[in-house]
């Protein structure tokens, strides 16, 4: 069984929803449209929301570069209200793991990205460096979400030719 036939949302978190999360979420969003996934969502959310800021002005900077657009993102706060059977939530960093176990009672479908894919370790944006240093995490990000995609693609049956 694939994931397309258990999971009809993926919520990608990190802290402040002002960046990674919402490139990934968009970047996921336009993969599953490609691969003609239409009954999988894609969304993003953060661990500490103060106010529905929008996203930092390098992650639109880098979206741009694949096609896609986060101008009209604004940061959205997890609540514990969107954790179903049906909802995966891939977590970008081990802090904002653990802060949604602390905080949320519901919690459930809850992954590292990184580990979820058999890898280890973070994803998260270099704060405060320069544009260039934010490319390779953004190309790290569409990796994963490559892999990702994989797991909710059916899996095919391929005839043999004799």
């Amino acid at each position: 069984m694939s994931l397309v036939d258990k999971f009809k949302q993926i919520i990608f978190i990190d802290e402040e929803n002002t960046g990674l999360s919402a490139f990934a979420a968009r970047l996921m969003e336009k993969k599953l449209l490609m691969a003609r996934v239409y009954d999988v969502r894609a969304t993003s959310r953060g661990t500490v929301v103060l106010f529905p800021e929008p996203v930092s002005p390098k992650a639109a900077e880098i979206a741009a570069d694949y096609d896609i657009s986060l101008h009209a993102h604004r940061a959205m706060q997890l609540t514990d209200d969107v954790f179903a059977e049906d909802v995966l939530v891939m977590v970008l960093d081990s802090a904002s793991k653990k802060k949604v176990f602390e905080n949320y009672p519901s919690a459930k479908n809850v992954f590292l990205l990184k580990e979820y894919l058999g890898e280890v370790g973070d994803v998260a944006f270099p704060i405060g460096e320069p544009v260039e240093k934010y490319r390779p995490v953004c190309e790290t990000i569409d990796r994963l979400l490559e892999l990702l995609l994989a797991k909710f693609l059916p899996t095919r049956q391929t005839e043999t030719i004799e």
